[in-house]
Order: structure tokens, then C-alpha cells, then sequence
């Protein structure tokens, strides 16, 4: 857990400070979102008992803002849909790499909020809940953005 715990809190930084002061930031947030996909990968979890509470509401506008203000060269990609399947004419979306990260760093700025305000179980839950059903997806599309950009 205090691995998950440190990842989280140098990720949610992105979003929450306009001016995160770390030699080579996108290097940087790729090694943390690498973690973040073992820990995801390593942690089992159970339910509790106990009945969650309600996180506050995280501001999207400004968590995207601040990451605009670490990132300014990140924008738009393509994705292939199904990739797996082989086929002459894919399918393709437009993913965008600020949105994906704002997800990202909102999704775990609520599992932070639950390590400290709830428990243990109640985090773990919600972090590999938010993982498999949404962010999973936008941690490997960003880090395949990354290759991609920057090699």
C-alpha cells in the first residue's frame, strides 16, 4: 500500500500545482504510471464491510488546466479500436492526452481522499475498480502516446 500510496501522491501533483519543479516530467510521470500499472497488477483486494463515505467533488477544468501548465506539448492521438483484430480497414478514434490524464489524476485524487478519509479496503476497492473499468484504458493509451511522441 505505501507504494500505491507515494505513486498516487507524485501523480496527483500534475493536477493539483501548475508548476510541478521535477528534472524531466514526462519521463518522470511515465516511471510513476508504470508503478501505478504493477501496483495495479499486485493488489488484491476484498470488500468492507463498512459503508464508504462520499469524496468531494475534484475540479476537472482545473486539475486539466494545471496539467496543461506542466505539459504544454501534449495534444491529440489516434487509436486503433479492437486492435486485436486484424483487419484491412480499422476503426480509429481520437484520444486526447489531456483528457486522459485528467481522468487519470481525478480518479486518484479520489483514492487518495479514501486512504486518508475512509480505509485501507474502501481505497484499494476504488482504485482497482476505477483501474479496470476506466483508467486502465487511458494509463495505456497515454503511455503508448508517450512511446510514440517522445520514443
Amino acid at each position: 500500500m505505501n507504494n500505491l500510496t507515494n505513486y498516487i501522491n507524485q501523480i496527483v501533483k500534475f493536477g493539483i500545482n501548475p508548476n510541478v519543479d521535477v528534472e524531466n516530467k514526462t519521463n518522470y510521470l511515465k516511471k510513476l504510471l508504470l508503478g501505478i500499472y504493477y501496483e495495479y497488477t499486485i493488489i488484491d483486494t476484498c470488500c468492507d464491510e463498512n459503508l464508504s463515505k462520499d469524496e468531494p467533488e475534484f475540479d476537472s477544468s482545473l486539475i486539466r488546466k494545471n496539467i496543461e501548465e506542466n505539459f504544454p506539448d501534449f495534444d491529440f492521438y489516434y487509436s486503433v479500436l479492437d486492435s486485436h483484430n486484424i483487419d484491412v480497414d480499422p476503426e480509429v478514434s481520437v484520444g486526447d492526452v489531456l483528457d486522459d490524464l485528467t481522468d487519470i489524476i481525478k480518479g486518484f485524487l479520489i483514492v487518495n481522499w479514501k486512504i486518508y478519509n475512509t480505509n485501507k479496503n474502501d481505497a484499494l476497492w476504488h482504485f482497482k475498480f476505477f483501474m479496470s473499468s476506466h483508467l486502465e484504458q487511458h494509463l495505456v493509451d497515454f503511455l503508448k502516446y508517450l512511446k510514440a511522441k517522445v520514443g
